[in-house]
């Protein structure tokens, strides 16, 4: 019992000294040249050259702007896009849940990008088809500033599974956009569809 005892102590001990632990300061604020390491969320006292204390404190704020080489938009800070180079003149940016729901951005420097629509539409959903999905499509717009967006809404559905997704293009001299969106329309849809109002309520093209 005694043995037992120390154990309960020591790992209350390290258990105790864990929870006291500091974050990582993996920012930095520079004030005049000096350099202060903050950790997120975390309050710390900093002390000027001039003898001042300050209470600092680092927050990511709610809504992210995100910016690219042609467009902007805002998504919750619980998200982080993911920007890869497909190849030269083509960046693809991509903003996911780990449910499925996902806006996906193509930017093409040097061709338009609406014949890709189609393919995309074959691509996405070619394997539920083949299982037995059911296929709808319409032709869809969107009102994004000055630019009306053309494109497709394409919707595979089996007894309880459906997924609605929607394909546009915006081609412009030298290049253009394309971009879809994803959601799983089941009991979690009203959860999940903020990824995507927030990207369209707050896109730029620049």
């Amino acid at each position: 019992m005694k043995t037992l005892s120390i154990l309960i102590i020591s790992f209350s001990a390290i258990f105790a000294s864990v929870k006291m632990m500091d974050k990582p300061e993996n920012y930095k604020l520079t004030i005049n040249g000096k350099d202060y390491n903050l950790a997120l969320d975390h309050k710390k006292e900093i002390t000027l050259p001039d003898g001042n204390k300050y209470s600092v404190t680092l927050t990511l704020k709610d809504m992210i702007e995100y910016q690219s080489k042609f467009t902007s938009f805002n998504h919750r800070n619980i998200y982080q896009p993911s920007k890869t180079k497909l190849d030269e003149g083509l960046d693809q940016i991509t903003l996911f849940t780990a449910k499925g729901t996902l806006v996906l951005i193509q930017e093409y420097s040097n061709v338009d990008p609406s014949f890709v629509i189609d393919l995309m539409i074959k691509e996405t959903t070619k394997e539920e088809i083949q299982y037995g999905y059911k296929y709808k499509e319409k032709n869809v717009t969107k009102k994004i500033g000055k630019y009306t967006l053309k494109g497709k809404q394409a919707i595979t559905s089996l007894d309880q599974d459906a997924y609605q997704r929607e394909y546009y293009a915006l081609g412009y001299k030298g290049g253009g956009l394309f971009i879809m969106t994803q959601i799983i329309k089941d009991s979690d849809y009203h959860k999940e569809k903020h990824l995507i109002d927030d990207f369209w309520n707050t896109l730029k093209f620049k």
